[in-house]
């Protein structure tokens, strides 16, 4: 196993979205502790936070929930996606919104 941690710490700028999953989901299920490669996945991962698909993010979030090692990094570029998306999109939102509350004036029965 260590071997395999020294590998990837040493290639982890070239890992994809995939990659850091499977590997962070490898090492979750084997309950094998790598700190400092749990470290490293949430800085990588943090990096391309807004091209992980929802599977991947999903096992990603459950392997760091597994082995008790914060995702901190992962979860502020999530956020800050979040954000800005919100920024983005608040008109079209709202125009959506109001579009709703005049449909459902007359109420239904």
């Amino acid at each position: 196993m260590d071997r395999i941690v020294e590998f990837s710490m040493t290639r982890m700028s070239e890992f994809n979205t995939q990659n850091v999953a499977n590997l962070a989901g490898a090492f979750a299920c084997m309950q094998h502790a790598t700190p400092g490669l749990f470290t490293k996945l949430a800085k990588r991962a943090s990096c391309m936070a807004s091209s992980f698909r929802p599977q991947e993010l999903a096992q990603l979030l459950w392997s760091f929930s597994v082995m008790y090692h914060s995702a901190d990094p992962l979860l502020y570029s999530l956020e800050s996606i979040y954000n800005n998306w919100i920024k983005k999109n608040a008109k079209h939102m709202d125009s959506n919104a109001n579009a709703m509350d005049c449909t459902t004036e007359g109420g239904e029965s």
